[in-house]
This record gives structure tokens, sequence and C-alpha cells, in this order.
């Protein structure tokens, strides 16, 4: 991948803040906490043999026990058949059994996104928002990283993200800003790369930063994080107001990846509290029972059945 699409934490870090020059109680909602203190969940187990100690994929149960070590890597998407997973290492998608068997690496790129079908990967590769059959032949560009005509064009970070919509239809994504006066966006486009749309309206002219797309099972919303809103949904037919659906800034904020449970009750989060490394929490899609689901992990990814769920997590800490 080229420089100039490769992000780096300071990149990252810069597109938040230009996300975050607006006002500072960006929302009037009371940040909601947990009635009392959930009961400690279990941590992910040693990384086994040969491992590294940076990030690795766990598979645990639904309730956070029982966390396996899959394979080294980080953004877990699972198959639609819950056997396999899309997985990124360093600059690199692999497709991996669930067990870790079987890993074959199929592109160069980020951010894997299987299709509901099964038969393509969504990825970002160097050229923009890409798809590919899921053996990494028939590779094409749906829509470029410097698609935008309102960014600053040398600082454009280009675009990241991808998800489907469960009917196969739509790709959500983020564009990752241009580190000077446009933050980080969620986009919405047809699956075959066309009619880009933002997928928020604010209640005013001023746009907050935004990450990390991710459809509701019936396809009608997209859970995302906002600056201005924390964990939101917003209607993925139309660019309206998101509503808030927990919001707990800075402990909940840019990359906190939301992911909606495969019944659409629940929705899981990365959470940072205060001398702790990142855990994944859950709360009801209305933003109620708030549950510390796994501690020392992120990224998480519902298996399909909802039984499993992926994440990454850092075996050091």
């Amino acid at each position: 991948m080229s420089l100039r699409y490769s992000l780096s934490s300071a990149a990252i870090a810069l597109a938040l803040l230009v996300g975050c020059t607006g006002p500072t109680d960006p929302v009037d909602q009371a940040v909601e906490q947990p009635e009392s203190q959930p009961s400690p969940p279990a941590s992910p187990p040693p990384a086994g043999p040969g491992a590294p100690t940076t990030e690795n994929i766990y598979i645990a149960n639904a309730d956070g026990s029982g966390a396996v070590f899959v394979t080294p890597g980080r953004w877990p998407s699972w198959s639609p058949d819950g056997r396999r997973l899309a997985i990124q290492r360093e600059a690199f998608v692999h497709v991996v059994n669930a067990d870790g068997s079987g890993d074959r690496r199929v592109a160069v790129g980020q951010w894997p996104a299987w299709s509901p079908d099964g038969g393509m990967i969504a990825y970002t590769s160097d050229e923009g928002i890409s798809v590919m059959s899921a053996d990494g032949s028939a590779a094409r560009t749906l829509i470029r990283h410097d698609f935008r005509d309102d960014t600053y064009n040398p600082w454009d970070m280009g675009v990241g993200k991808p998800v489907w919509s469960p009917d196969g239809t739509r790709i959500a994504f983020e564009h990752l800003g241009d580190a000077d006066i446009q933050p980080a966006q969620i986009y919405v486009i047809k699956s075959d790369g066309s009619e880009p749309r933002r997928a928020t309206q604010p209640r005013n002219t001023y746009r907050f930063a935004e990450s990390d797309p991710a459809w509701s099972p019936d396809g009608t919303q997209i859970a995302h994080w906002s600056y201005g809103y924390g964990i939101a949904r917003v209607d993925s037919r139309r660019s309206v107001e998101p509503v808030t659906v927990f919001w707990d800034f800075p402990a909940v904020a840019y990359g906190a990846r939301p992911a909606w449970s495969p019944d659409g009750r629940r929705i899981a989060f990365t959470r940072t509290t205060a001398g702790q490394a990142r855990a994944i929490w859950v709360t009801s899609e209305g933003g109620g029972n708030l549950t510390l689901l796994i501690q020392n992990a992120f990224e998480a990814a519902w298996s399909p059945d909802g039984a499993r769920i992926a994440f990454v997590s850092t075996r050091g800490g």
C-alpha cells in the first residue's frame, strides 16, 4: 500500500482532533451508567505457543467466557456460515478457519468485510473501497480514496472500514477525513459503488467526527461512533440526525467499533476506563443494561448465529 493511504496512529489522532474542535459539551444527554457493578468477566487466556504478544484474534462464547486464541491479526469479519474469518494482518487481508487453520493471504489491504452471500469480501485497497471474490480473485475498486471534492487534497486520508448491508445491496464505509477541516464521516454507497451519500445529518451545520459503521440485522439502522452523539444509530435509508445509544467520551472514542448482535437486541463496543486496558462492553440497542463483557479486548464481531464473539486482544498487558 502507498504511504499516502496507510494509516498511522498519528494520522488517526489528527483526524479525531479535527472532529473535536466543536463545543466542549456536544450532547445534552446524561451519561448512562450501569445500575450495579457487573461481575468480573473472563479475561482471554495467554496466547498459544509462537503467537505474537501484540494484536491477536480470539473467539469466545457470547457471554465472554471460554476465550480461545485463533491467530495473530485484527479486524475479524465472519463468513456467513460461521466457519471462517477474514482478518487484517499488517497490510494484508487473510482468510482463516475459525479454529486458526487454513490461513491464506488473499490481498494487500485493510479492514475486510464478508458479503452476506459469502461470495465476496470488501476491503480497503490502495485505490479505495474494493471488492474481491473470497479466494482473492476478481478484485475491483468500487469507490476511490479521492472521491470527495470538498477535502484538502494533499492531506485527504481516503476511505476505510467497509461493511455490507444485510441484503448485500449497499456498503457503508468511513471517509477518514483530511486532517485539516473535514472530520471523518460515514458514507453509504450502492454495492456497485454508485450514489455515495453521507449517512448522517446533524442538528446543525457542524459535522462531528464519526467512525466504524455497523448495520442492524434488519438493515434499517447503522450504528457508529460519533464525537457528538457517542455510540449512536441512524436510519440507513436517509441522512437524518443520529440517536445516541451510549455516550461516555473519551472512554468511548474514535475506533469504538460498535457491533450489532444478530438478534438486533444488543450492541457491543470498545470502552476504555481510567487506568485500565480497552474492554468490550455491551448495551441494549436502546442504550440500557450496560455490561462489561471481555477485559483487554476490542474490535468485537458477533458470529452469524450469535453464539460466539471474535475480538482482538493485546497479550502484554
